[in-house]
């Protein structure tokens, strides 16, 4: 959509990057997008319209060199300095202890002692696992189609959400995307298979 107000200086959300974009008269999306909104109520051709339109959005994103952005939160999401999947790693680590705090009672305060447990070590395996060298691409963070708006023919409008936005690989969004779709799924009946 057409960009009214880009604020990469924390005016209008205090300390965080914010968009201003004009208003897009489109089909409402809907989280549970398995189960109603315009995916689940379109018919199976149109789904894979769907989903071709939402991919060819994120090919050309993702051809954009991440240091072409021009956006701050971009470049030090997860830390400055260190090499980008490593400041993925650890935003999401960070992420990981803000929703579940190392000192927690309750009844699941195990599972999430132990899942905490897992990830800080698995955080670490792929540290060091990680390829180096690549340079990063710019990333929706949130590529699903609960987050895409489309006209009543179908076609992509516009995308919602860009607060996950970051340095990243292609692969990133499309797992997720993947990912998403079958948690979804999870959730319960569903009117359309997961894509």
């Amino acid at each position: 959509p057409d960009v009214h107000w880009l604020d990469s200086e924390g005016h209008i959300v205090d300390g965080a990057d914010a968009l201003v974009m004009g208003r897009i008269t489109a089909l409402t999306p809907c989280i549970q997008y398995l189960q109603m909104g315009p995916y689940a109520d379109a018919t199976p051709a149109e789904r894979d319209k769907m989903v071709a339109e939402l991919m060819g959005f994120a090919a050309p994103l993702h051809a954009v060199p991440a240091s072409e952005l021009g956006v701050p939160s971009v470049y030090s999401r997860g830390g400055e300095g260190a090499y980008f999947i490593d400041r993925e790693i650890d935003w999401a680590q960070a992420e990981l202890h803000a929703r579940f705090p190392d000192v927690e009672e309750g009844e699941r305060a195990a599972l999430h002692s132990e899942m905490r447990h897992t990830l800080d070590a698995v955080a670490i395996i792929l540290k060091q696992q990680a390829p180096r060298g690549l340079e990063p691409t710019v990333c929706h963070g949130d590529l699903t189609l609960a987050n895409a708006m489309f006209d009543p023919d179908r076609n992509l409008l516009s995308m919602l959400d860009w607060e996950l936005c970051h340095h990243g690989l292609p692969a990133e969004d499309i797992s997720y995307f993947l990912s998403a779709a079958r948690v979804i799924a999870s959730l319960g009946s569903t009117k359309a298979d997961p894509p």
